[in-house]
C-alpha cells in the first residue's frame, strides 16, 4: 500500500467520524436541540401519609395475625397459651384463655379458620397513653366449623359468612409499630360487614 493510499483511507476513517459526531450531536461544538419536556414523564407529587394512615398500615396485620391465632387456640386448645400474648393483651387476652379453656372443657371441635377481609381504622388516639386505635374489622368465617362431641354443630345457625368485628388495639410503645396488640375484641357473628 503507498503513502498516498494510507494517508486517504485515514482521511476516509476521519471524516466518518466526525459525519457521525455531527449527526448523533457528539462533541464539544454540538448545536442539537435538546430533547423536549414533553416526552419526560414526570410523576405527580404524592402527599404524605396521615398518622391514622400510618397506624392502619401498622395494625392490618396485626389484626390479620390476631386472627389466625385465635383460629390456631381454639383449634388446638391444649397448645402453650403463651401464644396469645404475641397477638393480645388486657381483656383480649383473658377472654382468649378463657374461651380456649371452655372448647377443651365442652370437648368442641374447631375446623378451618377465619379471614380477614378488610381492616379500616374507625377511631385513633395518639395522645392516649397507650396510643389507641379502633378497627372495624370484616371476618369470612364460612370456612370455620364448631362440633359438639354428639357431632351436632355448635354454630350460631343465623351466623353470617361474613360478619364485623369490631377490634380495639393498643401500643405502649408508640414508636415501635410492633408494639400493636389487641385489647379489646367485639364479635357479633350476626353483624354485617357494613353495619354502623
Amino acid at each position: 500500500m503507498t503513502r498516498t493510499t494510507k494517508h486517504r483511507n485515514a482521511m476516509a476513517v476521519v471524516a466518518a467520524g466526525l459525519s457521525l459526531a455531527a449527526l448523533t450531536g457528539c462533541g464539544t461544538n454540538s448545536t442539537a436541540a435538546p430533547p423536549t419536556s414533553s416526552a419526560a414523564q414526570l410523576t405527580p407529587p404524592t402527599n404524605p401519609p396521615t398518622p391514622a394512615q400510618i397506624a392502619e398500615q401498622q395494625v392490618t396485620p396485626v389484626v390479620q395475625n390476631f386472627t389466625q391465632v385465635v383460629s390456631s387456640v381454639f383449634a388446638n386448645p391444649t397448645q402453650n397459651l403463651a401464644v396469645i400474648d404475641t397477638v393480645a393483651t388486657g381483656d383480649a387476652a383473658a377472654s382468649m384463655r378463657n374461651q380456649a379453656r371452655q372448647t377443651l372443657d365442652n370437648k368442641l371441635v374447631l375446623k378451618g379458620e377465619s379471614r380477614v377481609v378488610s381492616v379500616h381504622l374507625s377511631d385513633y388516639q395518639p395522645n392516649a397513653r397507650p396510643v389507641t386505635a379502633t378497627t372495624r374489622v370484616c371476618q369470612d368465617v364460612s370456612g370455620s366449623t364448631i362440633t359438639r362431641p354428639d357431632g351436632k354443630s355448635d354454630v350460631d345457625p343465623q351466623r353470617l359468612d361474613k360478619n364485623l368485628a369490631i377490634l380495639t388495639l393498643t401500643n405502649v410503645t408508640p414508636n415501635d409499630p410492633a408494639g400493636w396488640r389487641v385489647s379489646k375484641a367485639d364479635y357479633n357473628s350476626r353483624r354485617p360487614c357494613d353495619a354502623t
